[in-house]
């Protein structure tokens, strides 16, 4: 309560429609900008090279945890004879 509390009275102090001119807001709204430009990319793409090794990175994980559970699979279902 005592947060939401705090968060409306920090919010009432700023007239309605005022942008804040704090440089890290701009930056979001830079970023926003981006994000929502018509230029047939999706979302993930607009990064670019940050982007691409995010992408790669979690397939090379991926497939690093894909082939190991393969491979428990396999042996767990084809157990050595015993005798």
């Amino acid at each position: 309560m005592l947060v939401r509390r705090m968060a409306t009275a920090a919010a009432g102090k700023q007239p309605v429609g005022v942008v804040p001119s704090n440089p890290r807001y701009q930056k979001i709204q830079q970023l926003q900008n981006l994000f929502c430009r018509d230029d047939g990319m999706l979302v993930w793409q607009k990064m670019g090279s940050k982007d691409r090794f995010g992408y790669y990175f979690t397939m090379l994980v991926m497939i690093g945890g894909f082939v190991p559970a393969v491979d428990v699979i396999y042996r767990l279902s084809f157990p050595p004879s015993q005798g």
